[in-house]
C-alpha cells in the first residue's frame, strides 16, 4: 500500500538519466516515457519501505511509469527524483491533490 502525498496534472517526463550499472538493455525502457503526458502522483510507502517516496506517472495513453523510491525535489515547474539507478525530471502542471 502507498499513501498519496500529492498529484499534478498535467505532467510529463522531460528526461531520465542512467546512474547505476544496470545493463542498457534492461534500463532503456524508461526512455519511451519521455514526453508522454499524464497525471503524476507522489506516493509514500507504508509497508515495504515505510516513509520512502516514489513517483507514478499515469499516462493518458493508458500505460504507466513507476519509479523506485528516492530523493524528491521540486522547484515549482519541475519535480526530480533520484533513485539508485536513475534520475527522472518531470514537468509538472498545477497540484491537483495534497
Amino acid at each position: 500500500m502507498a499513501r498519496l502525498i500529492a498529484a499534478y496534472e498535467p505532467a510529463a517526463l522531460l528526461s531520465v538519466e542512467k546512474l547505476g550499472d544496470t545493463e542498457d538493455a534492461l534500463w532503456d525502457w524508461r526512455l519511451g516515457y519521455i514526453g508522454k503526458p499524464g497525471c503524476l502522483s507522489v506516493l509514500e510507502c507504508e509497508r515495504k519501505n515505510p516513509g520512502q517516496r516514489f513517483l507514478y506517472l499515469c499516462c493518458y495513453s493508458t500505460d504507466a511509469l513507476k519509479t523506485d523510491c528516492g530523493e524528491i525535489t521540486e522547484d515549482g515547474r519541475s519535480l526530480t527524483i533520484t533513485t539508485q539507478n536513475s534520475r527522472y525530471i518531470f514537468w509538472i502542471g498545477p497540484k491537483v491533490k495534497t
